[in-house]
């Protein structure tokens, strides 16, 4: 199966009922990540990929999509990259940090490592942390 008929599907199906989640497809720039969503006060983006058993990064990683995050991440914004490896449904979560270290074959820790069904919850905390907002018109 590809990547839109396992991951994709399920970022639709759990995570986009929480806010609005589009998914992108541009030929113009090399590099935006397959979704941009906001959420309970936060924006960013999200590559989607599915990971082979080996759990080493896909070739349909690329630099340019690294490169993409990190811009995005230096300028203040959120980027992830979401994998899963289907033979053993572990879901992986990766910061660009993380994904940069992933890429480049080196050491590297993960947001969240989930086995079994998709770990909404989790996956939602980590692109859109829990913070005050103050709403217009509040005086807290």
């Amino acid at each position: 199966m590809t990547e839109s008929n396992q991951v994709n599907a399920i970022i639709r199906k759990h995570l986009g009922p929480m806010g609005h989640f589009v998914r992108i497809e541009s030929m113009t720039e090399l590099g935006i990540p397959d979704w941009n969503y906001a959420f309970r006060g936060s924006e960013g983006w999200l590559e989607a990929k599915l990971i082979p058993p080996s759990r080493r990064c896909p070739e349909t990683v690329t630099r340019y999509q690294i490169m993409w995050g990190e811009r995005r991440v230096a300028a203040g914004g959120r980027w992830h990259l979401l994998g899963l490896e289907p033979r053993t449904r572990t879901w992986m979560l990766f910061d660009v940090g993380q994904a940069r270290a992933w890429f480049d074959g080196l050491d590297h820790d993960l947001v969240i490592e989930a086995i079994g069904p998709f770990p909404t919850r989790e996956i939602a905390l980590a692109l859109a942390p829990r913070r005050n907002m103050l709403v217009r018109g509040s005086t807290e």
